[in-house]
């Protein structure tokens, strides 16, 4: 869901609001039923406009061959670093709203940036929800229809207008208004 709201009083920012949040742990005893998982994606794509269904390594092949075939666009996607980034100034920014889940928070905390460029998590910690939620804002602001009155800000885009606003600061704080009396004197001049 999109909502608008402002930074510094500048132009619109993307609101993203995570509305729906659904876990499915396996254990020994009882590993995920991968029908279930299917059918809730097939009844949310029927009662919703959803735009991409995005998958991480685990199972994520055929789940992605069936739900093209039902004409849903899925692919697998995994956490890389531009998502990261987008979410991470999603969330400097206060443009993110979602349920406070302690695993999640957990994830988050123990996420690391490889030399690859990849993000993953140290061994004994799990990214599969933050690797979703930074998946829903990648495809949010990727997804923004162009005709909307939202302006979608990304973090390039916020590093360019800030870059933009600094040099036009420093280009007038150059320009110094000249004295009236000096400007009288000038127009009296003549040519000589």
């Amino acid at each position: 869901t999109f909502d608008t709201g402002s930074l510094d009083d500048e132009e619109p920012q993307p609101h993203i609001i995570i509305d729906l949040f659904r876990v499915w742990e396996p254990s020994r005893a009882d590993p995920v039923n991968h029908n279930e998982v299917m059918q809730f994606v097939r009844d949310l794509c029927k009662k919703f406009n959803v735009q991409r269904v995005t998958f991480d390594q685990w199972h994520s092949f055929e789940h992605v061959r069936k739900l093209t075939e039902l004409g849903i666009q899925a692919e697998k996607k995994s956490l890389a670093r531009a998502e990261y980034m987008e979410f991470a100034a999603t969330v400097a920014d206060e443009r993110l709203e979602g349920p406070n889940d302690e695993r999640l928070l957990d994830e988050l905390k123990h996420l690391v940036i490889l030399p690859t460029g990849k993000i993953d998590h140290p061994n004994r910690h799990h990214n599969d929800i933050s690797e979703a939620v930074c998946g829903v804002i990648r495809n949010c602001v990727e997804f923004e229809s162009p005709d909307s009155e939202l302006n979608l800000v990304t973090l390039d885009s916020l590093m360019r207008s800030r870059r933009e606003r600094e040099l036009h600061t420093e280009t007038h704080a150059a320009i110094v208004d000249m004295p009236e009396d000096i400007k009288t004197f000038l127009r009296g001049m003549k040519a000589i």
